[in-house]
């Protein structure tokens, strides 16, 4: 099968949507009797060029983001450009666009199959991640699943969003499906990591943004755990947070760069040692730490919002908290295991399990394909 990758960033750098394009394109690549393209993307990338091109948008967006929309809006004008060339002069039997709609709406298709791919849709990021409602994000996505064959969505929740707030498109329940993503790890365990005992319980919170990540209430649970006195460590993954903290309860790790071998191999004992992800998100779509966290026999505590539920059974590989769970209920779950080290390690290794059986690019993979062979 001949697969053409439209995607407006290059899969080929793990830096780029946490990883996710860099793994979608590797285990489309792994399976048998496939030939995969990335239109419009070299093979070789300049990691160093991509770097600073990343950080350069990220500074404009933050100083200037008026022109930061319009250097993207240019950037994918470009893009459409290219893409458009390739598939009017290359024949490919399936085109997989994963979180591109901005691209693909402008596309003119010649009985190409497509298959698109997101995490969210354009009401629920507007509303839950506070941003300006935007009729034209909504025009092109309902364009583009049009245009797609099947558009597959990463939780039932999201695919639940996308039937309501598409329902114009006649045919827009059997467009829609859903497949969970896998994990953005190298080399992940193959078996069961041991755990140690939970003395003290070691508690890892991770993610950029802390407000919305709900990173105040990851502390406010260890220093419950710290009053009832349990033991405990809290290590924060990926920013700074904006309040002071008691250095031997909490540990800061404003950022790990997965694709430096020395930094990777931090993250992956953090995660080894981890007993708890805690991740009281307030607004997510498909948090890829859920599936880090349990490939590492870590089990998650999460909100019961977005996404999330599609990612996490309860006592099966974490729980789901309720949105306004306090830190103190995070913390009471915990304290529930740590009373009962054999049930502890019971979630431990199903987490582990879980995670082999449903949080794998490869199960993603043979999904896609054999969605595009239905056509």
């Amino acid at each position: 099968m001949k697969i053409g990758f439209i995607s407006v960033e290059t899969p080929f750098d793990r830096g780029n949507f946490s990883g996710t394009l860099f793994y979608m394109f590797q285990a489309l690549s792994e399976e048998p009797d496939t030939l995969i393209t990335a239109i419009g993307h070299p093979k070789k990338v300049n990691a160093l060029q991509q770097k600073i091109s990343r950080k350069s948008l990220s500074m404009l967006k933050a100083i200037a983001p008026n022109i930061h929309a319009k250097v993207l809006s240019s950037i994918k004008k470009r893009y459409s450009l290219t893409v458009q060339n390739v598939i009017d002069t290359t024949t490919f039997d399936l085109l997989i666009a994963p979180v591109n709609s901005g691209v693909v709406a402008t596309l003119t298709l010649h009985n190409q199959t497509l298959i698109f791919v997101t995490d969210a849709t354009p009401a629920y990021i507007a509303q839950e991640y506070q941003q300006q409602p935007n009729q034209g994000m909504h025009d092109k996505e309902m364009r583009c699943i049009q245009k797609s064959f099947k558009t597959l969505y990463s939780s039932a929740f999201m695919a639940s969003k996308a039937r309501t707030e598409f329902s114009s498109i006649h045919d827009i329940n059997d467009k829609i499906d859903v497949v969970r993503f896998g994990l953005n790890l190298d080399s992940p365990p193959k078996t069961i990591t041991p755990k140690a005992p939970p003395s003290p319980v070691k508690l890892v919170f991770i993610g950029k943004e802390w407000e919305r990540k709900g990173g105040i209430i990851a502390v406010e649970a260890a220093q419950t755990l710290q009053r009832q006195g349990i033991a405990c460590q809290l290590t924060i993954i990926g920013c700074t947070p904006p309040i002071t903290l008691d250095s031997a309860l909490c540990t800061v790790i404003p950022f790990l760069d997965k694709n430096k071998p020395a930094q990777q191999a931090q993250y992956h004992d953090l995660l080894s040692q981890a007993h708890f992800l805690l991740l009281p998100t307030r607004a997510d779509c498909t948090p890829m730490v859920i599936a880090e966290a349990n490939a590492f026999s870590c089990p998650a505590l999460a909100s019961d919002v977005g996404g999330i539920p599609s990612l996490i059974s309860n006592d099966d590989n974490g729980f789901l908290l309720p949105r306004d769970a306090t830190g103190d209920d995070y913390a009471q779950k915990i304290i529930t295991f740590i009373n009962d080290a054999k049930r502890y390690k019971g979630l431990s290794e199903r987490s582990f399990s879980f995670y082999q059986h449903n949080l794998t690019w490869s199960a993603w993979a043979k999904h896609v394909l054999h969605t595009a062979t239905a056509v």
